[in-house]
């Protein structure tokens, strides 16, 4: 096989704007839909230095999110706190055009996904969501949702802590490495019963039809969704995905920005990259010593594409060529990252 740096290096376009906050430069919405023109100015992101008070951090990057009142983990240097947040657009853009109110039906069994990275009840990521909103926001909690939906909710959820503690832990697609999108993934991991009843709560309590939201809890959850409290624990449900991100990347030697966002968006869509895969691609490597890092993220990700469903699976590659390469057509839109979220391909450190 040749070196594919040549190939890619043609399609980079090294772009760089202001950073965030910088009048005309900032996105709104518009870069989620993959729309052109001038966006509406949009504030840079807010950064209250984490539990530890400290001063704002000017940050790098245009933000197509709005991260104002919103307090960072404290364990996050200032360096990983904008890694993050350009991940959490970046990737956030393809999960959904709602940023943070991301909402999507039970078109997957799932029950229903809520936020930018679409935590869901049918895999048990969104029920500690909503458990930490209603213990630790309570103000929050009793603005946004009715008294009804409150009972009905609250209900759901302890009937989950209570089966928590009585049903054996099963393997789930994080420990696989695996996804939903996977060949083969819904033999090895299967929902739960808990997470059943969950699902099972969603699809009698939250639609009018099938597809279709009642209005009322469609727009209770994106207003929940919203409020800096509900976005501070995605923040910190994101911590896991940057973690496994940067695990992979100081491994195997990944030093540059784009494959910091690859491994995110491998860990959001993808669950992350089995064992197998990676001792496979090693061997690659070590006989093309001329590849480049953008090479090897590109072998990387054939080798990962072969487990994805083939309905899948040019979603899933489009996707991620357009991350490391850093321009592309997405869902149907022409995406161009570094111009959008203002960014070098420079060091991620």
């Amino acid at each position: 096989m040749k070196s594919l740096g040549v190939a890619l290096s043609l399609a980079i376009v090294l772009t760089s704007c202001q950073p965030a906050g910088a009048p005309g430069k900032s996105l709104g919405q518009n870069a989620q839909r993959g729309e052109t023109g001038p966006p509406p100015p949009n504030p840079p992101p807010g950064d209250s230095g984490g539990d530890s008070g400290g001063p704002p951090v000017g940050w790098g990057i245009c933000s197509a999110l709005d991260f104002q009142g919103v307090r960072w983990p404290a364990k996050l240097t200032a360096r990983e706190r904008e890694n993050l947040a350009l991940a959490l657009n970046v990737t956030g853009s393809f999960e959904g055009r709602s940023g943070w109110a991301n909402l999507t039906n039970n078109f997957d069994g799932q029950g229903v996904s809520l936020g930018l990275l679409q935590q869901n009840l049918g895999q048990g990521s969104l029920q500690p969501l909503l458990i930490n909103m209603r213990d630790q926001a309570s103000s929050v909690w009793q603005a946004v949702l009715s008294p009804a939906q409150r009972r009905s909710l609250e209900a759901m959820l302890a009937r989950w802590e209570q089966a928590k503690a009585l049903e054996p832990e099963s393997a789930s697609n994080w420990d696989l490495e695996i996804s939903v999108l996977d060949i083969d993934a819904g033999r090895k991991v299967n929902l739960t019963a808990r997470n059943q009843a969950s699902v099972d709560w969603a699809v009698a309590t939250l639609y009018r039809n099938p597809t279709q939201f009642h209005p009322d809890w469609q727009l209770a959850l994106e207003a929940l969704a919203r409020t800096p409290e509900y976005v501070g624990q995605q923040i910190e449900a994101a911590l896991a995905l940057h973690a496994r991100a940067t695990g992979y990347a100081d491994d195997h030697g990944f030093g540059l920005r784009a494959s910091y966002l690859f491994f995110f968006d491998i860990a959001v869509q993808n669950g992350g990259i089995p064992s197998a895969d990676w001792q496979e691609w090693q061997g690659l490597v070590e006989s093309h010593p001329e590849w480049v890092e953008q090479d090897k993220l590109v072998s990387l990700l054939e080798i990962r594409l072969r487990r994805v469903l083939p309905r899948w699976r040019e979603d899933v590659r489009k996707r991620k060529m357009t991350i490391i390469v850093g321009q592309g057509v997405v869902h149907g839109s022409s995406r161009h990252l570094p111009q959008e979220y203002c960014y070098q391909q420079a060091d991620r450190r």
